[in-house]
C-alpha cells in the first residue's frame, strides 16, 4: 500500500493506493500544484480501472488528462462544464484511436476535482467518489461531493439506454 501527506497553505491532501484482491493495481490518480501555471490551483484526479485491460486505460487517462486540460485552459477559466465536457470527449476520443488498448470489455471511472482560487470544481464519471474533509466543532466532517454513475440507478440505466449502448451483468468477472 503506498500512502503519501501535503499540507499546502489550507490545502491538506493524502492519497492512499492499495491493489485489492488483484496481483496487479489498475487504479491511477493525477495530483498537480499550481496546475495551468497558477499558485493557486490544484489539480486531483483518481482513476479505477476495469476489465482485462483497466490498468492501460487508467493510465491513459492519467497522462492524457493534464494534457488535455492545459489545452483549454482559457475555456475552462469562463466554462468549466464546457471544457471538462470536451476534454473527456477527447481523451474519450483518442482512447478509442490507440489500438493497443482493448476498451471493448474496459475502461475507467474518473473523478476530477480542480481548485481554483476559491473555487472548487468537481466531475465524476463513474462510481469513484469524492470526498472533502470539512473542518467542525467535532473535528473533520466527511462530505460527499459527488454521486455515483452506475447503472443500479434507475437515471443512469436509461441515460445509457438512450445513447444506444447495452447494458449486462457479467458472471464470474473481476470487477
Amino acid at each position: 500500500m503506498a500512502k503519501s501527506h501535503c499540507n499546502r497553505g489550507n490545502i491538506q491532501y493524502g492519497v492512499s493506493s492499495n491493489i485489492g484482491r488483484r496481483s496487479y493495481q489498475q487504479d491511477d490518480y493525477v495530483i498537480r500544484d499550481n496546475f495551468f501555471g497558477l499558485p493557486d490551483c490544484y489539480l486531483f484526479a483518481v482513476f479505477d480501472g476495469h476489465g482485462s485491460e483497466g490498468a492501460k486505460v487508467s493510465g491513459f487517462a492519467k497522462k492524457m488528462l493534464p494534457e488535455l486540460l492545459l489545452q483549454v485552459k482559457d475555456i475552462f477559466v469562463r466554462d468549466p462544464v464546457i471544457a471538462l465536457k470536451n476534454v473527456f470527449a477527447a481523451l474519450n476520443a483518442k482512447l478509442n484511436d490507440t489500438p493497443s488498448i482493448d476498451t471493448y470489455m474496459s475502461g475507467t471511472t474518473a473523478v476530477v476535482v480542480i481548485i481554483l482560487s476559491r473555487k472548487m470544481v468537481v466531475c465524476c464519471l463513474g462510481d469513484s467518489k469524492a470526498v472533502l474533509g470539512q473542518r467542525s466543532s467535532s473535528g473533520i466532517d466527511p462530505v460527499q461531493l459527488t454521486t455515483d454513475h452506475n447503472c443500479t440507478v434507475q437515471t443512469e440505466y436509461d441515460r445509457v439506454i438512450s445513447f444506444g449502448s447495452r447494458v449486462d451483468k457479467m458472471e464470474n468477472s473481476e470487477d
